[in-house]
């Protein structure tokens, strides 16, 4: 590991090891639990250098080289924060070897993302528009939504009924599952390969 690489890489232990993951609530999407205390948990693989954390252009996570991308060296905002959350999902799942496509693979790290920023504080909870979201200017000066926006507002909806849940492990309902599904194969950078499986084997 680089110096450089040091710099994400200990920004994502300082995420993952923050109060906000610590409240974070267990959930399952199509036979697979979320645990953010196996989330938390990747904080020594990082240290161990196991699961690696380095910058790109776009953020994502490669299952072969077992690293995280970010596009930035540390978060500025709890949407940032709230991405580390989103790439170290995937990882996650990669390092228990899940098998499941690319739709799955997304919700569940879409959600996770929107979970921790609603319990960041950063947002108005009593404010719909308030939201992690995905928008852009028109010719007008008027804001819309982007067609990539559909996994942040049905991710954020999901996150309320998880938090609100009340119970030991949320199991997200059959319509859910497939409204979230939908909206991960209508984004764009999902259209052409949301139902391909994933390359998780796990990474130790």
């Amino acid at each position: 590991m680089s110096i450089f690489d040091c710099v994400p890489a200990i920004a994502t232990i300082n995420v993952l090891t923050d109060s906000t993951v610590s409240k974070m609530k267990y959930f399952t999407f199509e036979g697979h639990t979320f645990s953010p205390l196996y989330l938390a948990g990747l904080a020594e693989d990082i240290k161990y250098n196991y699961l690696k954390v380095s910058t790109s252009s776009e953020p994502y996570y490669s299952a072969v080289k077992n690293t995280i991308y970010l596009n930035f060296p540390t978060p500025k905002n709890a949407g940032q924060r709230a991405m580390i959350v989103h790439e170290a999902t995937h990882a996650m799942f990669d390092f228990q070897g899940r098998k499941m496509d690319v739709a799955t693979s997304e919700s569940l790290s879409f959600i996770a993302q929107c979970m921790y920023a609603r319990l960041s504080g950063a947002f108005n909870l009593n404010d719909p528009e308030d939201r992690l979201s995905s928008w852009d200017w028109d010719a007008n000066g008027d804001a819309y939504y982007l067609p990539n926006d559909a996994v942040f507002k049905k991710g954020w909806e999901i996150a309320a009924s998880i938090l609100a849940g009340g119970v030991n492990i949320f199991a997200v309902s059959g319509r859910d599952v497939t409204e979230m599904r939908s909206a991960v194969a209508a984004h764009p950078n999902y259209k052409s390969n949301h139902l391909d499986k994933t390359d998780f084997n796990g990474y130790r």
